[in-house]
């Protein structure tokens, strides 16, 4: 089967791929992807030899496009069905052009530190070997370059490629700025009055006046708090009103 080349994720999760983006899965290996095949697993087998090469895809890139959304290489469930077998996956990224290069985040495998992040710059004909569960980011070019990538996964452990884990919490993102936020209901405030909505200038005419302030109300004679307005305006009623007017 002859490989083709596919657009491929920028937003971990999106509905539409990446053009500038591109990947094409290795089916026959040629006599030179094998030969490399055989020098990586010279490499790997120092570091665990239980790894077998799987999945072995070439990328390419268009210049343009956006930086990757940060992102783990195999799903979470996988990974921790490795690590209860004591067992770490890994990735490898070989670079075939100059300028290959890729954003790390040094020793993060929960959620990613930007003080931690730095970009490894890969010569031709090296290769990076990192964690599975290493959050990093693929990178944007400005012209166009080749690489090669290859999982690192264990015999009789069930995965499926291609499937990476999403390190961002839930969020939603404004359409008009690109800002994300995790709450629903503030993305919705968000978007209505955001500087780059064509409508934001109209949409401030029509706003209702400001919520109401959250509680607690506090009692100016008793200093008894109450979390809602109604409460606190029926409390005054049911005596402290009298007893204010009299002292008067």
């Amino acid at each position: 089967m002859e490989s083709k080349y596919n657009p491929i994720f920028n937003k971990v999760g999106g509905d539409c791929d990446d053009a500038c983006r591109e990947m094409a899965r290795v089916y026959r290996a040629s006599g030179a992807v094998r030969d490399l095949k055989i020098a990586v697993k010279a490499i790997t087998d120092c570091l665990e030899s239980r790894w077998v090469i799987s999945a072995v895809s070439f990328l390419r890139s268009h210049p343009g496009g956006d930086e990757q959304e940060s992102h783990q290489d195999y799903p979470d469930k996988v990974l921790k069905a490795a690590r209860k077998q004591g067992r770490v996956l890994g990735s490898m990224l070989c670079a075939l052009d100059e300028g290959a290069r890729v954003l790390v985040y040094d020793g993060c495998t929960d959620v990613n530190d930007e003080s931690k992040a730095r970009v490894i710059e890969i010569p031709v004909g090296f290769c990076v070997i990192f964690r599975g569960d290493l959050i990093h980011n693929g990178m944007a070019y400005d012209r166009v370059n080749h690489r090669m990538h290859c999982y690192l996964t264990f015999r009789g452990l069930k995965w499926e490629p291609d499937v990476v884990s999403n390190v961002l919490p839930p969020h939603f993102e404004c359409q008009y700025c690109g800002i994300k936020l995790e709450e629903s209901n503030a993305m919705r405030y968000h978007r209505r009055y955001c500087l780059s909505n064509p409508k934001a200038a109209e949409n401030k005419l029509k706003r209702r006046a400001p919520p109401k302030r959250k509680g607690p109300y506090i009692c100016n004679v008793c200093e008894k708090p109450y979390d809602n307005d109604s409460s606190y305006r029926t409390h005054v009623a049911r005596g402290h009103a009298k007893k204010q007017l009299t002292e008067q």
